[in-house]
């Protein structure tokens, strides 16, 4: 029997399939591959992403909370005048109080007073403030140790101040004094009783013209209208009692 010159070729038909097929199964693995990579540039672009708002995060806010966090410690933030909250109990320290300390000294002459701080942490580790002064012979001369409050301290929930003081030799006197916002000042004489320590309690009634809302500064003062030649004050354990 004859092949008929008008019926298709077999040979050609299954090729023609064989094309077909093998597109349609290469744009399928196509299609999965394309989708693969687009999936992974898209995990990609979103872990970036997170990665960037992290790296920002912490370069923005940590920096702000390791300072203000340093600031607390170092120097707590104090409006015009500081209000002394409830819970401070009973007994208020001087070391609980943003303050600065420091010895002032001098006269209307070159060469006069002279002074000098050092602070002091004994066997029970309690600060000692002290200062050593040295008063002229001949001129005006004074010297003085200050615990200041610049902006001001509300000590008005509490009505004594106690203290321990210390002095070089027996004699030696100095003035407690204490200065409010508006520079009033009071202040009292302390004369060595001869002992090695002496525990001193003053009522704030002692200080008629300070304003207990906003006291300035707290301190000892010396001058050679009733001291003269080199001396040492110690004084610790400055707190405020109701």
């Amino acid at each position: 029997m004859g092949n008929n010159p008008n019926s298709p070729n077999l040979s050609a038909i299954l090729g023609i399939l064989g094309l077909i097929i093998g597109a349609i199964i290469g744009g399928l693995f196509g299609y999965l591959n394309a989708k693969t990579g687009a999936q992974a540039q898209i995990s990609a672009a979103q872990e970036a992403a997170h990665a960037q708002m992290t790296s920002a995060a912490v370069n923005v806010y940590g920096p702000i909370f390791a300072t203000q966090t340093a600031e607390a410690k170092i120097t707590p933030a104090m409006p015009s005048v500081t209000s002394v909250t409830p819970d401070k109990g009973e007994t208020l320290t001087m070391e609980a109080i943003p303050r600065d300390i420091y010895v002032f000294a001098g006269d209307d002459n070159p060469d006069g007073g002279r002074g000098k701080f050092s602070l002091i942490c004994d066997d029970e580790n309690i600060p000692n403030y002290r200062m050593e002064y040295f008063l002229p012979e001949d001129k005006y001369g004074y010297a003085g140790m200050v615990f200041r409050f610049p902006k001001g301290y509300n000590l008005s929930a509490y009505k004594t101040v106690r203290f321990t003081i210390m002095f070089k030799a027996p004699g030696d006197q100095v003035d407690l004094y204490v200065k409010d916002i508006s520079r009033n000042d009071n202040s009292i004489r302390i004369v060595n009783n001869g002992k090695d320590e002496m525990n001193l309690s003053y009522e704030f009634t002692n200080f008629p013209s300070i304003n207990f809302n906003a006291v300035m500064e707290i301190g000892v003062f010396a001058s050679t209208y009733f001291m003269k030649g080199s001396h040492d004050v110690w004084v610790k354990n400055i707190h405020f009692v109701k």
